[in-house]
């Protein structure tokens, strides 16, 4: 009969023990549901062209955008030094932009 209780203690001692391990290493919902801190290049890249799309003094589709991790690479051609700052400024506005590079060349 002691047997069987020592054996039934154990059994919940090591139940409760497989518990709290899983409780350790499952995040709560709200966790679940809290966003990326990186967007992914292609979506700062959308969101970067769309951008110079819709500014209506940016008026050049001959701007390339690259994006790695967050950080804009602006390249390509411009008519003058103040589009060339205009699309580094909308660039540098548009959410999951870290930083950018303009290497735009003025004709």
């Amino acid at each position: 009969m002691s047997r069987i209780f020592f054996l039934l203690i154990m059994m919940g001692l090591i139940s409760l023990t497989a518990c709290t391990y899983v409780k350790e290493y499952v995040k709560p919902p709200e966790d679940n549901l809290t966003p990326d801190p990186y967007m992914s290049n292609s979506v700062v890249t959308a969101k970067v062209k769309a951008a110079f799309i819709s500014d209506p003094y940016l008026k050049n589709d001959a701007i390339s955008v690259n994006v790695h991790r967050g950080r804009v690479q602006l390249s390509g051609f411009v008519d003058n030094k103040k589009e060339s700052k205009r699309a580094t400024q909308i660039a540098a506005s548009v959410p999951g932009v870290l930083s950018v590079k303009n290497n735009l060349i003025v004709k």
